[in-house]
C-alpha cells in the first residue's frame, strides 16, 4: 500500500507520480485512456501486445472505430463512466 498525503482533507494515496508512466507501461494489464469524445488518448505496451495495435495507430482514433465493440454505440462503458463517475467515498 502507498503511503498517503493529505492535502486539505483529501488523502492522496497515489505513488509519487514521477514512476506513473513507468506503471502505465510495465503493467502487464492492456491499458488505454479516452477523453469524453471517446478518442483514445493514451494505450499502454501490454495493449498492444494484446490488441496487436501500435499505439501510434490508434491515438487520436474514435475507440469504438478502432475496437468495433457491440458496447460501443449503445452502452459504452467508458463513456458511462465519464458522465456519471463512481463514488470513491
Amino acid at each position: 500500500q502507498f503511503l498517503g498525503k493529505s492535502t486539505g482533507g483529501i488523502v492522496n494515496t497515489f505513488p509519487d507520480p514521477r514512476f506513473g508512466s513507468t506503471i502505465f507501461e510495465r503493467i502487464p494489464h492492456g491499458i488505454f485512456t479516452v477523453d469524453q469524445e471517446g478518442t483514445i488518448t493514451s494505450f499502454n505496451r501490454a495493449a498492444e501486445r494484446i490488441t496487436g495495435w501500435n499505439r501510434e495507430e490508434v491515438v487520436g482514433s474514435q475507440c469504438s472505430k478502432v475496437f468495433r465493440s457491440d458496447h460501443c454505440e449503445h452502452s459504452c462503458f467508458l463513456r458511462q463512466s465519464i458522465v456519471e463517475p463512481m463514488d470513491l467515498a
